[in-house]
Order: C-alpha cells, then sequence, then structure tokens
C-alpha cells in the first residue's frame, strides 16, 4: 500500500514539472512554424525552454531567429519583439537596443515611445567609447547631422560598409584607415536620438545586414 502510494506522489510530481516545463515553452504570443524542410522546431523549443529559465542570451538569440530566420523558421516579428524585451528585463545590455527600437517603430508590437525611451536610458551611457567593428576606411566623418547626428562611415572593401550615428565624439578623419578594435568616438544623444545609444548598421551593398554576425557580443 505503501508502496502504491508512493509510486502515486512520483508520478504526480513527474506530470507537474511536465506541466511546469510545458507552460513556460509555449507561453509566447505565437507558435513558430517553419518555412521550410530543414526547419527543426526540436532545437528551437530546447532554446525556448532555456530561454524560459534565464539564459538572457539565448532570449536574444531567439529573437533575432524570429526576426531574420535562420534554419526555416518562419519570420515572427511579434515573437521576436518577445524574446528581445524578455532578454533585455533580464538584463542583457544589447537587448535593450534591439527592443527599444522595435517599440519606438512598432515593430512586432504596438508603437510606444514611452517605452521606447525607458529602454533606451539603459542602452549605453553617454561617452562609452566605441570601437571599429572591422578594418576599413572612413568614408565620411560628420558631427552632427540633422537626424543621425555624429555620424561616421566606414567603406571595408568588397561592397561591405558599416554606419555608426548619433555618436557624441568622433574620433577619426575622412579617409583615415582603422583596424578592428580601434576606438573611434563615444557614444551620445546627437541628432534626434531621444537618448544616448549607438545606433549602428552593417550593408553589403544595397543591403541590411545585422550587425551581431561580426560582432562578439557577451
Amino acid at each position: 500500500m505503501k508502496q502504491n502510494s508512493a509510486s502515486t506522489r512520483i508520478l504526480r510530481i513527474s506530470l507537474l514539472i511536465s506541466t511546469i516545463i510545458s507552460a513556460s515553452v509555449w507561453a509566447i504570443p505565437n507558435q513558430p512554424e517553419c518555412a521550410d524542410e530543414d526547419c527543426s522546431l526540436a532545437k528551437l523549443n530546447t532554446l525556448r525552454a532555456l530561454a524560459s529559465r534565464g539564459h538572457e542570451q539565448t532570449s536574444f538569440s531567439l529573437g533575432h531567429i524570429f526576426m531574420n530566420p535562420e534554419s526555416g523558421v518562419k519570420t515572427d516579428l511579434e515573437n521576436a519583439y518577445y524574446y528581445f524585451d524578455k532578454s533585455a528585463k533580464q538584463g542583457f545590455l544589447p537587448a535593450y537596443r534591439q527592443a527599444a527600437g522595435m517599440a519606438a517603430q512598432g515593430i512586432g508590437t504596438q508603437k510606444n515611445m514611452a517605452e521606447a525611451k525607458r529602454l533606451m536610458k539603459f542602452a549605453a551611457d553617454e561617452g562609452v567609447e566605441i570601437k571599429a567593428m572591422l578594418d576599413g576606411v572612413v568614408t565620411l566623418a560628420e558631427p552632427d547631422l540633422f537626424y543621425t547626428g555624429g555620424t561616421l562611415i566606414f567603406d571595408h572593401g568588397h561592397g561591405i560598409s558599416t554606419l555608426y550615428m548619433h555618436m557624441e565624439k568622433i574620433l577619426v578623419k575622412k579617409e583615415q584607415k582603422v583596424k578592428q578594435g580601434d576606438i573611434i568616438g563615444t557614444v551620445g544623444s546627437t541628432g534626434r536620438a531621444t537618448g544616448a545609444h549607438l545606433d549602428v548598421r552593417l550593408n553589403w551593398f544595397q543591403i541590411r545586414l545585422d550587425p551581431a554576425t561580426v560582432l562578439d557580443i557577451k
């Protein structure tokens, strides 16, 4: 009798754990969908389970997966914002910028400038040094453009360019050569910015790429 009672308790505990894990994995706006036959929902669900347990970098990665699909996952901006915001709430610095930008533009969520400003306050402190993402040559160095404020553009060859905006100080000049990791300026709130942050772009000719692909974000 006691053995049966113990078995029943173990079964109930197992069911409870399964329910908790299931709820933590699926409690997001939309269920992910595959866009092609290479998609692995099993792998995606493993990442979602890790994110639900406080892995802030996993949440950030999931945001990028849903925004710029990897492994055939269908684009879902609502889920992308959900995970960027979740990562920001877990204290992962790069996620503040991403979630703030999406909130300001209403991408994947309702446009919310108050939330965007709140998130942006955590994005970066004014005066923080900025390092070059790649080796390159400065093709534009403007201290105060109307929209983007302190702005730098680098040519890295083969059609690749990077753009840095809203900078407080610019420490390089046009036609100057820089190496990856060189200090090129400081974070600011110049131009039409709502708070101190660094807006960066990575382009291949006219195609925008994810800057995180060339950054070691930790």
